[in-house]
């Protein structure tokens, strides 16, 4: 039976992260019994009580009915890391795409905070280099209201797992001014020269 393993007692303070998400279990009982029960009959726990920050190594604790025999489990531990659950103000950047219609241009973007809260494991909350948005202006031509989604990424500028965003979207105004033309007009100096002086050609 492959069964998954269910972490418990887990301090509250703690994250529990294990990437060995099951187990398999090999069991003996009448041939009768295995066609009675599946492998949801079955319960695996890795049990972290009175445990602190760090790595641990946990052997699984297993639960049958009535009238099976554990044979062995594999793999017969479990490395469990409790990881603090902390929190981080990070300052938010935007990014922009798109661009506003013709004869339009962006006067200002205003955003509905500055800076968010990001929360998760330690070492995963330590890993976040930034916050940001992207903001789309896609042939806006007048002012708007959107709700811009928020992204914790690291260095290389990948999506940090495990870690939340709180709030994990902001509200972005972008003001747009309308009617914004350009033109190519001459420039006709005026320009008075110095008595017995003469202007010939302006650079």
């Amino acid at each position: 039976y492959t069964v998954p393993v269910t972490i418990s007692n887990a301090p509250y303070e703690f994250i529990p992260l294990c990437e060995q998400k099951s187990v398999k279990l090999e069991t003996r009982a009448p041939r009768s019994y295995f066609a009675k029960y599946n492998a949801n009959a079955f319960r695996v726990y890795a049990n972290l009580d009175g445990m602190g920050e760090g790595d641990h190594q946990i052997t699984p604790q297993v639960v049958m009915p009535q009238g099976f025999e554990l044979v062995s489990v594999l793999p017969d531990t479990l490395t469990v890391k409790l990881d603090p659950l902390i929190e981080r103000q990070i300052p938010i950047e935007l990014t922009t795409s798109g661009s506003v219609a013709q004869e339009s241009a962006v006067r200002e973007i205003q955003k509905s905070m500055d800076v968010v809260t990001i929360v998760g494991p330690k070492s995963f909350v330590e890993q976040v280099a930034k916050i940001y948005g992207n903001v789309n202006f896609s042939g806006n031509t007048s002012t708007f209201e959107t709700q811009i989604p928020m992204r914790a990424v690291d260095e290389k500028n990948e999506i940090v797992s495990k870690v939340r965003v709180v709030p994990s979207v902001i509200t972005v105004l972008v003001d747009i001014e309308s009617g914004v033309k350009k033109k190519i007009v001459p420039v006709i100096p005026e320009l008075s020269t110095a008595d017995g002086w003469e202007l010939t050609k302006i650079m």
